[in-house]
């Protein structure tokens, strides 16, 4: 992938979480900064939030970026550090998809040794890498949070997730925000055009595309199909999460079934399960003062 740059008008990325930070009241846009990583196979770009040690490590959702914890760390106010996992944000492309959770936990694995966070908080995908990472490097989880993820998740349920990032191509930013919408119904039109120019890119002939790795497989197909056969094999790796663990729901969300819940019970004993009111699969955007608290209190 060839980074091409903004076009003439189109705000940076700092600038754009200042405005972010000024309409929650804060005088400035707390300490934050673009930061990299090796993994295994691709070079890993986060925010480092914060001017200490990170403490917590967040990890988005497949189709997101590393901007989709803004809300809940500009509450929570800790050192942090929000990764883009590979194949999204301004992290590096794999030769190939599909991008399975244990290529992630791989990946991932150089990032927390080297940071030895207190806790990891990850989001449907990248709750499932965390999953992975508890059969690949379980020593590197002192706590975990799994937001609104599922080994049990099916096509069926992700449908709404997959007509969204089906399309690919815009004419223009407008449209881009505008298909967004239609899927998004509680952001403010400032904060939904941020968060898309947070995901997105231009191709310089005037029309955009998302930011992250959209490719199918070599072999041609739909390319969350390698990945939704992939996933059933996780739950050997949920029953090796000997941390304290919380999973956290999105009230409105079809992702976690109830037979999920209980088998998370079951394999992992002692498991904290909470409910997010009125939240859907997206809680750290639809709750992130619900989330932010939920995090202190079980960093704490």
């Amino acid at each position: 992938m060839t980074a091409t740059p903004p076009p003439t008008g189109v705000p940076g990325e700092f600038d754009m979480m200042a405005q972010a930070a000024g309409r929650l009241g804060l005088a400035e846009l707390p300490p934050v900064e673009r930061v990299s990583f090796r993994g295994a196979r691709v070079s890993l770009s986060a925010l480092r939030w914060g001017r200490g040690d990170p403490r917590v490590v967040l990890l988005h959702g497949g189709g997101q970026n590393a901007h989709t914890w803004d809300g809940v760390l500009f509450r929570l106010g800790a050192d942090a550090l929000a990764v883009d996992l590979p194949g999204h944000g301004r992290s590096g492309w794999y030769d190939h998809p599909p991008y399975l959770p244990s290529d992630h936990a791989a990946d991932l694995a150089p990032v927390l040794e080297e940071v030895r966070p207190d806790l990891v908080v990850g989001m449907s995908m990248g709750g499932l890498a965390i999953i992975a990472m508890a059969g690949l490097r379980p020593d590197l989880l002192a706590r975990v949070i799994l937001v609104d993820v599922s080994p049990g998740s099916t096509p069926d349920r992700s449908t709404h997730i997959t007509t969204f990032t089906d399309r690919t191509v815009f004419d223009s930013l407008d449209e881009m925000v505008r298909h967004t919408r239609t899927f998004r119904v509680g952001p403010d039109e400032e904060s939904l055009r941020r968060s898309v120019l947070y995901n997105a890119r231009p191709l310089g002939d005037g029309r955009w595309t998302w930011r992250g790795d959209r490719r199918p497989p070599p072999s041609g197909g739909d390319r969350m199909a390698p990945i939704f056969a992939d996933l059933p094999r996780y739950w050997d790796d949920v029953a090796r999460l000997t941390c304290p663990t919380m999973v956290v729901l999105g009230e409105r969300s079809p992702i976690v079934h109830a037979e999920d819940v209980a088998r998370y019970r079951t394999l992992v004993p002692g498991i904290t399960v909470v409910t997010v009111p009125g939240a859907g699969h997206n809680v750290q955007g639809d709750a992130p003062d619900e989330l932010a608290g939920l995090i202190a209190g079980f960093a704490a």
